[in-house]
């Protein structure tokens, strides 16, 4: 079936087993476009997946991925391969293919902008802030001094003990190594001797990260509890 789907544009279909089509058509066009684009979400599942991902992470990933796809959009990349095969193609064929890719992108992009808020103030862009691996702080006074209500720890917070303890993150940020994942750079700022006491700091982040892993357990436990009632013939409740 696949290969009556390659050589449909062939001008000879009865092919012994010592020949082949030479002849590059717009149906390859469509398989080398797919072999170029889906790993761009193969690569984001599995960061998503990994067990270093945390909520720091989230908003960076889905944002690259939606911007890679736009990009693609933008400037018609649907491969090397697939630009060289369009050279050969008639207009009418190029046309055909390229409305299809558009379409594949557009139908991509909006799949993804109507299952995540790329709003400027999600609670994952957030947590984003409190990520010390760019390059520069991106995170001010102000908006830290917000995360104890969005956390719902004000209780737990001495707003001026974590005041000094954000002078202090600041003053060695750009110190910290970035080549780490956030949960790494995170401990190894916090076993500093000059910031083993940020208790009010470390709250803030600690639960930010720990926010994915709360939202994954509930979602795991459904599925699982799901399957379970399922072999049971008991109907589980949605969360």
């Amino acid at each position: 079936m696949l290969w009556e789907f390659i050589s449909e544009d062939c001008d000879n279909t009865d092919f012994s087993n010592e020949e082949e089509c030479t002849k590059e058509s717009i149906n390859e066009c469509y398989l080398f476009f797919l072999q170029n684009v889906l790993p761009e979400f193969s690569k984001v599942i599995l960061l998503l997946e990994s067990d270093t991902c945390t909520s720091l992470d989230i908003d960076q990933i889905m944002r690259n991925l939606c911007n890679q796809l736009k990009s693609r959009l933008a400037d018609n990349l649907f491969g090397s391969k697939v630009r060289c095969i369009l050279k050969n193609l008639t207009e009418d064929k190029k046309r055909k293919f390229m409305s299809q890719a558009h379409t594949f992108l557009q139908r991509a992009i909006k799949y993804l902008e109507d299952r995540y808020d790329f709003g400027p103030y999600t609670i994952y862009k957030k947590f984003e802030l409190l990520s010390p691996k760019s390059e520069d702080l991106k995170l001010t006074w102000d908006q830290l001094s917000e995360f104890p209500a969005l956390l719902k720890i004000e209780s737990a917070i001495d707003c001026d003990f974590l005041y000094s303890e954000f002078t202090c993150l600041r003053a060695v940020f750009d110190a910290l190594s970035k080549d780490l994942p956030n949960d790494k750079i995170g401990a190894h700022f916090f076993r500093k001797d000059t910031s083993k006491d940020s208790v009010n700091l470390k709250k803030c982040v600690s639960l930010g990260s720990l926010f994915l892993l709360v939202t994954r357990f509930a979602k795991d436990y459904l599925v699982h509890s799901t399957a379970c009632g399922q072999r049971k013939g008991i109907e589980c409740p949605s969360i």
